[in-house]
């Protein structure tokens, strides 16, 4: 998996930054077997002690790698009224 960071925003011991992830998928998923290219996209957000982080939280567009891999979406996900994915 390739993991490209575009811009970040430093705020005291907080650092947020744009990820972009990108791979293969090879072998199976759900049964299913594939060989496949994504690309997605999200935010990191990183809490610093001095040079370590100690926290860190990774916000990523799902709904995107799930369609790119072909798999069903699951029914507990939601899509807010107004959405370009609201059918």
């Amino acid at each position: 998996m390739e993991r490209i960071h575009h811009g970040r925003l430093i705020a005291g011991d907080r650092v947020v930054v744009e990820i972009e992830w990108a791979g293969r998928v090879r072998g199976e998923a759900l049964g299913r077997p594939n060989d496949l290219e994504y690309r997605y996209t999200g935010l990191g957000v990183l809490e610093l002690d001095g040079d370590r982080v100690r926290r860190q939280l990774l916000f990523g567009d799902a709904t995107t790698l799930v369609e790119q891999l072909g798999l069903p979406q699951p029914a507990s996900w939601t899509v807010a009224a107004g959405s370009p994915r609201t059918p």
